[in-house]
């Protein structure tokens, strides 16, 4: 791909934007005819959702985990990766708090608060 890049136009065979995707979007919009706004005008954005639990004892060991094959994909055990902070300033640990995210879950977004606890 040829980019201009002040007065001079170089070559690149990759280009990586790190960008939010509301920048890229509004970058293609001011610049229509550019190749790399064409390149990425079909790009669309996805929420992520985070599910936070509370337990009132310990479930897990593990500071997060991946998992596979299933809607839910990470599970960050926030009681353990907060309790150096706790420690800190003195404050006990008590229970459990994990978090539960869903990349992608525009499925989920239209779904009332009792069906997403079925769903769960």
């Amino acid at each position: 791909m040829t980019i201009r890049v002040g007065a001079a136009e170089e070559f690149f065979d990759y280009l990586v934007l790190a960008l939010p995707f509301d920048t890229l979007d509004e970058c293609s919009r001011k610049l229509p005819n550019h190749p790399i706004c064409a390149r990425t005008t079909h790009f669309k954005s996805s929420p992520i959702a985070g599910i936070h639990l509370w337990f009132d004892r310990q479930i897990t060991n593990l500071d997060h985990a991946v998992l596979l094959d299933r809607t839910i994909q990470w599970m960050f055990n926030k009681s353990q990766l907060l309790a150096t902070r706790a420690a800190t300033v003195g404050a006990e640990a008590e229970g459990s708090y994990i978090e539960l995210v869903v990349s992608a879950s525009k499925n989920l977004i239209d779904k009332s608060r009792t069906e997403l606890l079925i769903w769960l």
